[in-house]
């Protein structure tokens, strides 16, 4: 009689009492969620503001972040931009010196942000 084999998505195995074969399955990707950059952030930087946009607002973000004279890095994938900037001291959203403006000029000029967050 054949058992079947019960695969949680996180990782092992769900029946792996009841099948001991089971419990050699491995976790199983999930193919519809993104997956984090394999390669650490390269510019030194320390608890960045992270924002994203569609790829169409690219530009146009990076031109915005360029003037506060800030260090970022750039990543693209999946149709859209991550920036990655610096936030050397690690400063609060209420502490920085432009993290609320910047999110507001980016809500004022219609980009298409993806997310937007300073931890």
């Amino acid at each position: 009689m054949r058992r079947a084999r019960l695969v949680n998505l996180r990782g092992g195995s769900s029946g792996a009492v009841l099948d001991p074969a089971a419990a050699r399955v491995g976790p199983v990707a999930d193919p519809g969620r993104p997956r984090p950059p394999s390669d650490p952030p390269t510019v030194g930087l320390y608890q960045p503001i992270r924002v994203t946009v569609a790829a169409a607002g690219a530009a146009e973000t990076e031109r915005l972040l360029r003037g506060y004279g800030v260090r970022l890095e750039t990543r693209r994938g999946w149709g859209q931009v991550h920036f990655l900037v610096a936030n050397p001291r690690g400063l609060a959203a209420d502490e920085h010196p432009f993290a609320t403006d910047l999110a507001r000029r980016l809500r004022d000029r219609g980009l298409p942000v993806r997310a937007f967050t300073l931890r």
